[in-house]
């Protein structure tokens, strides 16, 4: 399967993301991912307010983060997001965030997601109108 765009979101770094040495806080970063990967969603015609309108939720069940480089307040970075995977009820996003304008790789992560019928709490085979709309983003390596 060939390497498909990944979504790019642009994310500024605000002094509120900083910690005491002034560099971004490093729960931040899952923020910037989830910002993402809600970007990649509504991209891909699934809004959170499209999903729920269907009844169903993405969870979040696990997420990780490796950090490479600092970045600082006011600095303008890119995380871009791809689907890894995409199994029954599961699927798992990766991204790469980048300094903008010096192209240095900042952090790298993933998002495990389940898909979950909201009416009974419960995870559900994703179906395969939103498993498509997935695969635009998903990378083959």
């Amino acid at each position: 399967m060939a390497m498909h765009t990944p979504y790019v979101h642009p994310v500024t770094v605000r002094f509120a993301d900083t910690d005491a040495e002034g560099h971004v806080y490093s729960g931040s970063y899952f923020v910037y991912c989830d910002e993402a990967l809600m970007g990649l969603l509504d991209a891909a015609g699934w809004s959170w307010e499209h999903l729920a309108d269907r009844g169903v939720a993405v969870y979040y069940v696990e997420a990780n983060c490796q950090f490479k480089h600092p970045a600082r307040f006011g600095d303008q970075l890119l995380v871009y997001t791809t689907i890894e995977n995409i199994g029954r009820t599961s699927f798992r996003s990766r991204m790469r965030i980048v300094a903008e304008d010096k192209d240095a790789l900042i952090a790298t992560g993933y998002i495990a997601s389940v898909m979950v019928e909201k009416a009974v709490d419960k995870p559900i085979a994703i179906p395969d109108d939103i498993k498509q709309a997935l695969a635009r983003f998903r990378c083959s390596d």
